[in-house]
């Protein structure tokens, strides 16, 4: 199953010419949601490792650096979702036309 999924991206990571201009740009949206999703996956663990460390600085005897570091974070978290939610509904969009097509 692995194998035919690399195929897939292996596919969608480039230009095609004998495909349409739509078609191509269908591919590139997709790509980009793919890689989106990748993004915000790697940000979310970030975040909690920032947000993880700003919540033990206090007990450490910095609260002000850890409070900074938590909100800091939490919206970085905030940021990277939206980016994710604007990547999914251009994918969603893309699907409707698809299917009205």
């Amino acid at each position: 199953m692995s194998h035919k999924r690399s195929k897939e991206v292996r596919c969608i990571n480039h230009y095609d010419p004998n495909l349409t201009l739509e078609a191509n740009a269908k591919y590139e949206i997709l790509r980009q949601a793919m890689e989106t999703f990748n993004c915000q996956i790697l940000s979310i663990k970030v975040s909690v490792l920032i947000i993880l460390v700003g919540c033990a600085l206090p007990f450490i005897g910095n609260p002000t650096e850890g409070i900074l570091m938590a909100v800091a974070g939490s919206g970085t978290s905030a940021f990277c979702n939206q980016l994710a939610k604007d990547s999914r509904s251009k994918l969603e969009q893309l699907i409707k036309e698809g299917e009205a097509s």
